[in-house]
C-alpha cells in the first residue's frame, strides 16, 4: 500500500525549510499524510522518518480509522469516549478499535502533540498559524513553532500515482453520472429532476457530491446556483458543472447538451469556447507557465467569435476535496507546469439573460504533454 504523499519529496521539503517536524491540522492535510478523512484530527511527521506519520484522533472519531487505513501510520486515540466490548475474541476490525481504545491517551490531540514534539530537536512547521491550535505553544514552550501553509500547497500540486488513481476514478464516476442523468433531459423536465438524477447516480457509485449544478437556458448564466423550478423546453441548453468526491478526492467536469438541434448562435458560441479550451490543451506540457495557458485560451475564444470574452482564470489544480489546488490558470500565476499535476481546464461563458455555456476537462500532466482523465464527448451533444 502506497501513501498519498511522496515521503522523499516531503522529507526534502522539511529539510529545505529547516524543520525537524511538522503538524498538519487542516483536514485536507491530515488526509494527505494519513488517509484519515474526519475533521478534528492532527497528524505529525518527523523529517528524519518521513515515511511514518502519527495520527492523533479524537476518541469519539476512532471508528473512522477503519475507512482507509494505512499500516505505515501510527494511530493514537486522544481524549475520552466510552465503549463496551463483547467478549475476548473479536473480529479483526473490532479488535483494532479495542486495541486503540485501550491504549488511548486521555489528553486532547493538541496536548498529545505537544508531548510528542518535546524532543523534536528543532523547529516545527504548522500548516496554519500556531495560535489556531489552541494550547499547542503553551503545552510545548520549548518547541519553536512556525506557520508554513505554503509547504503543503506546494507539495500537493504534484500528485503521486495513488492520488492520480483516485482522481481518475472520481472523474469516471462523474462522467458515468452525467451519462445516467442525461436520460432525464426532456421537454417539461424540471431542473430539480435532472440534478437529482445526477446526484443519485453519484451516490449509487459509492461517491459523494462535490457539485450538482445542472442548469437550463438563462439559469445556466447565473453561475452554479440551482434553480429547481426551471424547465427544459425544445431547443433548451442544459449545462452541467458537476463533480463528485471519492475516497477524499474531487472531480470537476463541465458538459453542455442541446435539446434538439441547437440554435446557430448557441452552436457558434460553444465552438469558440471549445476551441479556446483546445488551445490551452495544445500548449499544456511541462515547462509552460500557468499564465501562458490562460493567454492562449482567452485569445482563441476572442478570435473565434466572442471578442469581449473575459475570465479571471481558465482552470485550476484539483486533488483533495475542499477547494482548488495550485496552480490557477490565470494572469500573473507564473507557476511552471510539472509532470504529475492534475488540472481542470475550462472555458465558461455566462451571458446573463440569455444562456451559459461551458466545457471543462480534467487532465494529468505527463512527461511530454497530458492525458485526459475525462473521456466523454466535449461537443455540444444533441439529446431528446
Amino acid at each position: 500500500m502506497t501513501p498519498l504523499y511522496d515521503p522523499d519529496r516531503m522529507g526534502a521539503a522539511l529539510r529545505e525549510a529547516g524543520a525537524a517536524a511538522l503538524v498538519a491540522s487542516l483536514p485536507q492535510n491530515v488526509l494527505y499524510l494519513t488517509r484519515f478523512r474526519k475533521a478534528g484530527a492532527l497528524a505529525l511527521l518527523r523529517a528524519e522518518d518521513a515515511e511514518h506519520p502519527t495520527l492523533l484522533v479524537p476518541a469519539a472519531s476512532l471508528d473512522f480509522v477503519l475507512e482507509d487505513p494505512d499500516p505505515a501510520v501510527e494511530v493514537i486515540s486522544c481524549g475520552t469516549f466510552y465503549r463496551s466490548f463483547f467478549g475476548e475474541d473479536l473480529p479483526p476490525r473490532e479488535d483494532t478499535i479495542r486495541r486503540l481504545h485501550e491504549a488511548a491517551r486521555r489528553e486532547p490531540p493538541v496536548q498529545v502533540a505537544a508531548s510528542l514534539l518535546a524532543d523534536a530537536g528543532g523547529p516545527v512547521v504548522v500548516d496554519q498559524p500556531p495560535e489556531a491550535l489552541v494550547g499547542l505553544g503553551d503545552a510545548a514552550p520549548e518547541v519553536k513553532l512556525s506557520a508554513d501553509p505554503g509547504l503543503f500547497m506546494d507539495l500537493r500540486m504534484v500528485k503521486t500515482p495513488e492520488e492520480i488513481d483516485r482522481l481518475t476514478t472520481t472523474a469516471g464516476i462523474t462522467e458515468e453520472a452525467i451519462a445516467a442523468s442525461v436520460a432525464a433531459i426532456r421537454p417539461g423536465a424540471l431542473q430539480a429532476e435532472i440534478a437529482g438524477t445526477y446526484a443519485g447516480a453519484v451516490v449509487a457509485r459509492g461517491a459523494g457530491i462535490r457539485a450538482d449544478n445542472v442548469s437550463i437556458d438563462a439559469g445556466a448564466a447565473l453561475g452554479n446556483v440551482n434553480m429547481p423550478e426551471d424547465r427544459v423546453r425544445e431547443g433548451s441548453i442544459v449545462r452541467y458543472d458537476v463533480g463528485a468526491i471519492h475516497r477524499g478526492y474531487a472531480s470537476d467536469i463541465a458538459r453542455c447538451f442541446s435539446v434538439g438541434p441547437p440554435r446557430e448562435e448557441h452552436a457558434a458560441t460553444y465552438r469558440a469556447l471549445l476551441r479556446g479550451e483546445e488551445a490551452a490543451l495544445e500548449r499544456l506540457r511541462p515547462g509552460v507557465r500557468a499564465s501562458e495557458l490562460f493567454e492562449a485560451a482567452v485569445a482563441t475564444v476572442r478570435g473565434e467569435g466572442i471578442p469581449r470574452y473575459e475570465r479571471t482564470h481558465v482552470g485550476h489544480g484539483i486533488g483533495i476535496a475542499g477547494g482548488y489546488d495550485r496552480p490557477l490558470l490565470a494572469p500573473g500565476d507564473d507557476t511552471v507546469i510539472e509532470p504529475g499535476m492534475v488540472l481542470c481546464v475550462e472555458t465558461p461563458y455566462y451571458e446573463v439573460g440569455r444562456v451559459g455555456l461551458q466545457v471543462e476537462d480534467m487532465v494529468v500532466v505527463t512527461g511530454d504533454g497530458f492525458e485526459l482523465l475525462s473521456h466523454s464527448s466535449r461537443d455540444l451533444e444533441v439529446v431528446g
